[in-house]
């Protein structure tokens, strides 16, 4: 045990080579390893183990056989649901690897921007499994909007946070990235994951539910953690869905997908009629043309401000 604050990681990993390895990164780099507890939904392969962190008592897992997956989401959804009131939380792909000390930073720096519900969230660096480490950027990234999407999202891109050299502490953000983000344990409470959206529209919907729940959203000025972005020759559940068991969910994922962006677009009054999905929904605590007005947006007549476009700080006019 330790007299540190506790860390809940979640991390909901498809199929992916590199869980053990990220998990092994994050608990060697943390200055408090007896800090960290993890909440992992595992959709497993068949010849898949968790080797030494199969009987950590830090781990807590969810397992399923890939084939029964309902989506990322869903998972998403399942590992909030293993929080046990830590202090902090950090969402996580299941393919990262970290800075000496990551822990300590990212709780100096939520304290930084006045802590509570304030959420640390980017793009990361680019890593690749076996990489010089040395060769690894550690320039920070802010999230910028990219375009409308056909289907109602928004393209995110990451771009270079230039100035970071200058910058004392984190600076405001628009968008939150799924893949990376630290913040109050509460939030696993507070911002409840739709288990009806599938893959497309998470990370829109994670951005904009989180601050209208009164979470303020930064990007953090230092590099923190890497991400493994090409994944080469892993599987994703598209990939999977012909050769799955007849009966398998994973033989769904298309229909989930135009669902849950349906959904989406209704929610953010993209599309009529107007949805009420209850403790997925929006809340009343900051309204959605708040929103809207902070990050440079309008979702009915999909438009995007220049500032946005070039992930100038927020507010902007």
């Amino acid at each position: 045990m330790t007299d540190k604050p506790q860390i809940f990681v979640q991390i909901a990993a498809y199929r992916d080579s590199e869980l053990v390895p990220t998990l092994r990164d994050c608990v060697a780099r943390a200055a408090h390893p007896g800090r960290l507890r993890f909440g992992i939904c595992w959709q497993r392969g068949e010849d898949e183990t968790l080797e030494e962190f199969g009987s950590d008592p830090r781990v807590r897992v969810y397992s399923i056989p890939w084939h029964r997956s309902p989506g990322l989401c869903w998972a998403r959804s399942i590992c909030q649901k293993l929080w046990r009131k830590e202090d902090y939380t950090l969402q996580l792909d299941a393919h990262h690897r970290f800075v000496e000390g990551w822990d300590e930073l990212l709780v100096d720096m939520h304290r930084q921007v006045g802590g509570g519900r304030a959420i640390l969230t980017t793009y990361a660096g680019a890593y690749r499994p076996g990489d010089d480490e040395t060769a690894r950027s550690p320039v920070p990234k802010k999230i910028a909007a990219g375009s409308f999407r056909d289907y109602g999202t928004i393209k995110l891109v990451g771009a270079p946070m230039d100035n970071y050299r200058a910058l004392d502490r984190p600076i405001r953000a628009r968008f939150v990235s799924g893949g990376f983000y630290f913040t109050t344990g509460l939030h696993c409470v507070e911002y409840r994951y739709d288990p009806n959206l599938y893959f497309l529209g998470d990370e829109l919907s994670l951005s904009v539910r989180s601050w209208c729940l009164g979470y303020d959203l930064y990007h953090p000025h230092r590099q923190v953690l890497y991400h493994y972005y090409l994944r080469e020759g892993e599987r994703r559940p598209w990939d999977d869905a012909d050769s799955a068991p007849h009966d398998a969910e994973v033989k769904r994922w298309g229909e989930r997908e135009r669902m849950g962006l349906s959904r989406l677009r209704r929610l953010l009054g993209m599309e009529e009629p107007p949805i009420d999905i209850g403790c997925y929904g929006l809340s009343q605590r900051r309204p959605l043309a708040d929103y809207e007005r902070y990050a440079g947006i309008r979702f009915a007549g999909r438009i995007i401000s220049g500032e946005a476009h070039e992930g100038i700080e927020p507010p902007a006019p």
